[in-house]
């Protein structure tokens, strides 16, 4: 196969922020339903499924387009598996931790934080599908990393992927396995991650990838992908009520696959939303981290609810960039520098078909 064209996508970045922001937005909302019973019509559609759901698809687009050329290719499978363990692992191991310092310190604060014991750790920080994960965010990335286990077999053999990626498509649009969630138990936590619908959103991101390469050569423009967001947006709101049901993955993930190859496609560039893009898996995390104590430290202001979501939004995703500063940029240069194999890691937004780090759901 042939290697795809340079091209830098932002507005890919764009995607990422506002799946982010939108996990992040739930968050709070669900936060003060349960505590100042505040209800709101944002919360009613779920966006922190619809935020997770969007990086799912993301997650299948930029892994084929960026590595769909190299299929049978064993020498790649190491730099793929460098990166993406690379990627995860050092930033789950550091949440889970940091976790257990936030229940300590919650609990003196009157903060509502909770967490299990030692193998509740291990089962968070190595995404281990054992135990209910903390903080609850990680359990998104137990089916990001079946997902990169299943990729693997795409650099030994591209018929074997085809069987193995499609039997698993077919087992998790047919077996009964339940809704994904931080909130499952033991035994049934590996069922779920490896049969619920939500995985189907991986292929429909893929789909969306093979849709680029394939569809003739043009770009859309700033006002056409304004448009093009909030019309798609609407539809993937409304399509279905439920979380991650069949029907809903399927009418939902196909609006997110059609966002993704808008944005593939267009010139439109939002330089702080890029920003907040680069940084999305640390606002991911992050935000978890502190959203108990950020909490506490606002209700002891003020009471009121519109005024305690503005400002735990801006400090919540203040917490992340920093993050991502101080903490995830450094760590991957620090991998970068003392990568065994040519994986080169990095957040940005290039898709060149070059061993880069890009795109993990955060989801």
């Amino acid at each position: 196969m042939s290697k795809p064209e340079t091209k830098r996508l932002p507005a890919l970045q764009i995607l990422r922020a506002i799946a982010a922001l939108a996990v992040v937005g739930h968050h709070i909302l669900d936060q003060l339903w349960g505590n100042l019973g505040v209800a709101s019509l944002a919360q009613s559609l779920d966006l922190g499924a619809r935020g997770v759901g969007l990086f799912f698809v993301l997650s299948g687009f930029i892994l084929w387009q960026v590595h769909h050329h190299e299929a049978g290719q064993r020498a790649a499978l190491g730099r793929f598996a460098y990166k993406r363990v690379s990627r995860i692992l050092p930033f789950t191991l550091i949440a889970a931790t940091a976790w257990v310092g936030i229940v300590a310190v919650a609990g003196r604060l009157g903060a509502d934080a909770s967490g299990g014991g030692f193998t509740s750790w291990l089962s968070s920080a190595f995404l281990l599908p054992l135990e209910k994960p903390y903080p609850g965010v990680l359990w998104s990335l137990r089916h990001e990393a079946l997902f990169y286990l299943v990729f693997l077999v795409l650099f030994l053999s591209p018929r074997g992927f085809a069987w193995l990626f499609g039997g698993w498509m077919l087992a998790s649009a047919l077996v009964p396995a339940g809704v994904p969630s931080p909130m499952r138990h033991a035994p049934d936590i590996l069922w779920v991650t490896a049969f619920s619908s939500a995985n189907l959103l991986f292929l429909l991101g893929i789909l969306a990838a093979i849709a680029h390469q394939k569809l003739p050569a043009f770009r859309i423009g700033g006002r056409g992908t304004v448009l093009a967001f909030a019309g798609v947006a609407v539809m993937a709101l409304w399509a279905g009520q439920g979380k991650y049901d069949l029907g809903t993955v399927a009418g939902f993930g196909t609006a997110c696959a059609v966002l993704t190859l808008v944005a593939a496609r267009s010139t439109f560039r939002l330089r702080w939303l890029e920003y907040c893009g680069d940084a999305s898996f640390s606002i991911y995390l992050a935000h978890h981290l502190a959203l108990p104590l950020v909490y506490v430290g606002l209700t002891r202001w003020t009471t009121d609810a519109g005024l305690i979501f503005m400002a735990e939004a801006v400090l919540l995703v203040g917490v992340g960039l920093l993050g991502y500063r101080w903490i995830e940029t450094p760590v991957l240069s620090w991998l970068n520098a003392r990568a065994p194999v040519r994986a080169r890691l990095r957040p940005s937004a290039w898709i060149d078909g070059r061993p880069t780090y890009q795109g993990d759901a955060r989801r």
